[in-house]
């Protein structure tokens, strides 16, 4: 007799707790290293917003949804759901860089009328993230972003290695159970790196379209400072003109 729909919603719900439990079990140091990171990261995100003494910008936006898609990405994380992390990843970076574009280009006007351009605008080819990029004016170190961007699509788009992983998913599952992903410590340090990265590019481009008020009271923050030197921010430490470890 097959299971019932609520049996089989439960062995879902029980798999994907047991993936999470692999993770700190099986990726004690890579799991905690996340963690810590994604902690210390929304607590920046939050500091950055508390209080906003300034008019709110598409980018104010985006580090509010920073705040709220850490939590939903150390899940993805430990659930083993590793390129779904990575469409989380590109989302924050090619959102911010949307975002930053539009600030820049439209610093007088509302928030209203950004949300309004945005709406208008956001199929169009000329605003797709590596053109984006090139047209940001007096924005220095371009070709790092236009990398990580590339690096970030290479990971998510259909490629012959997704391929080879169903195959071996479907050799490894040959029974009714369902095919959970299987746990992979090097996949989580790999969400680390690029997830590190990625912040630094975020942080550095909301520093950059700052209004000169509003940055002069982001450069002074200790906890910005603080997060920098820890985590070897390259991008971040230029801007705050910070010196941090060398690699």
């Amino acid at each position: 007799m097959s299971m019932s729909k609520k049996s089989q919603f439960r062995i879902i719900l029980e798999g994907f707790g047991k993936s999470c439990e692999e993770s700190i079990k099986k990726c004690g140091s890579e799991s905690d290293t996340l963690r810590v990171f994604i902690l210390d990261s929304a607590e920046v995100f939050n500091q950055l917003l508390r209080p906003q003494k300034y008019s709110l910008t598409l980018i104010d936006l985006r580090i509010k949804e920073l705040y709220e898609l850490v939590v939903h990405i150390l899940y993805l994380s430990l659930s083993g759901l590793y390129r779904n992390v990575f469409h989380n990843i590109r989302y924050i970076l090619e959102s911010a860089v949307q975002s930053v574009y539009i600030d820049s280009r439209h610093s007088n006007c509302s928030l209203r009328t950004k949300i309004e351009i945005l709406r208008e605008v956001e199929d169009k080819r000329d605003y797709r993230v590596l053109n984006l990029i090139a047209k940001l004016e007096n924005l220095g170190y371009k070709d790092d972003l236009t990398k990580e961007y590339k690096h970030l699509s290479q990971i998510i788009h259909p490629s012959h290695r997704s391929v080879i992983e169903l195959v071996s998913s479907i050799q490894e599952h040959t029974d009714s159970t369902f095919p959970f992903p299987p746990i992979s410590c090097k996949e989580i340090s790999n969400v680390f790196e690029s997830l590190k990265m990625t912040f630094d590019m975020v942080l550095f481009l909301y520093i950059w379209c700052a209004s000169e008020s509003k940055k002069e009271q982001t450069l002074k923050k200790p906890e910005l400072i603080e997060y920098c030197n820890k985590y070897n921010m390259v991008l971040l430490s230029k801007i705050l003109k910070v010196k941090i470890k060398a690699k």
